[in-house]
């Protein structure tokens, strides 16, 4: 029975019973690692915002918060502008 890496997909070898043509799956250590990295990633981004931010250093927090107010206050002000070069009927 050949078996492959479910990640990489890569050939590690064949197991008992090796008269069966069947393939089976294993995983490397090194995609097992690579597998935990990304999961824990995506269980961060998964989380709610509030939960992220405690988990940022609080410079980090600040620096957000501000990139967050300014880029809705560009919005804002495009938005009026917008408005205000539009022709009212």
């Amino acid at each position: 029975m050949k078996v492959i890496c479910v990640w990489c997909k890569k050939g590690m070898g064949e197991k008992e019973p090796l008269d069966k043509k069947e393939v089976t799956h294993g995983m490397y250590p090194s995609c097992l690692k690579k597998v935990a990295v990304e999961m824990e990633h995506y269980e961060m981004s998964q989380r709610p915002i509030i939960d992220q931010i405690r988990e940022i250093n609080f410079k980090g927090a600040v620096y957000e918060a501000v990139r967050l107010l300014l880029t809705l206050g560009v919005i804002l002000a495009a938005t009026f502008l917008i408005g205000g070069l539009l022709p009212m009927d």
